[in-house]
């Protein structure tokens, strides 16, 4: 009835935001100023330029967004970004392997765990 036509609408009006701003991030990103120069520096500047294997005991544990993410989320709307909010930036880091949030003792998490030691990188995120 009319409530499923305005959800719909809704949906519809979000859906065409999503997609144009989506257009405007790809098309001309806002300038990344020194130190960074380059949006992949400025990505990793959040995490200390190093990926973050976190320790969450369970997938049911794992965050949507975090501090750092909000952090990002701030920073990038700052800069003229648009629709990028926490659980944006969250799925960003950890599809661009910022964040690493398999499960603790995981093959995934081990496999990464390894990896990570052999490039030198012996850190911990969050969890427990």
């Amino acid at each position: 009835g009319k409530c499923q036509s305005v959800v719909n609408n809704a949906k519809c009006v979000l859906q065409l935001i999503h997609d144009e701003t989506t257009k405007d991030n790809s098309a001309t990103p806002p300038p990344i100023p020194p130190p960074h120069g380059y949006f992949d520096r400025y990505l990793w500047s959040f995490v200390g330029g190093s990926p973050q294997l976190n320790t969450w005991a369970s997938a049911k544990d794992i965050p949507t967004e975090t501090d750092i993410a909000i952090e990002m989320s701030k920073d990038m709307k700052r800069r003229g970004f648009k629709f990028v909010g926490p659980k944006i930036c969250y799925s960003l880091m950890q599809s661009c392997g910022l964040i690493i949030d398999h499960p603790k003792g995981t093959p995934e998490w081990e496999a990464a765990r390894k990896g990570l030691a052999t490039r030198g990188v012996s850190n911990g995120g969050g969890g427990e």
